[in-house]
């Protein structure tokens, strides 16, 4: 299997995960996303609300200051935003 095989079938995997709430599987699976493909800015915000959803609050802001240093974009700055008056 090729790569952008394997990424796109971690992705559908961790998406799955998180849609079963099993979260421990959706992080493994994410945290394998951005292994093997460490500019996939989706997969950090993903692992970010994720980790927001369990009340780890430290981890998920690590994970949007990655994703910010990777594409300090509008969209990541607003999502932090929005997730920071949340907490």
């Amino acid at each position: 299997m090729n790569s952008a095989k394997t990424i796109k079938l971690l992705i559908k995997q961790a998406k799955y995960a998180e849609n079963i709430r099993n979260y421990q599987e959706a992080e493994v699976l994410w945290l394998s996303v951005i292994k093997q493909k460490p500019d996939y800015i989706l997969a950090y915000m993903r692992l970010a609300k994720l980790l927001s959803d369990q009340n780890k609050t430290e981890a998920a802001f690590t994970f949007y200051q990655q994703a910010l240093e990777i594409e300090p974009s509008v969209q990541i700055y607003t999502d932090l935003g929005m997730w920071l008056l949340d907490i």
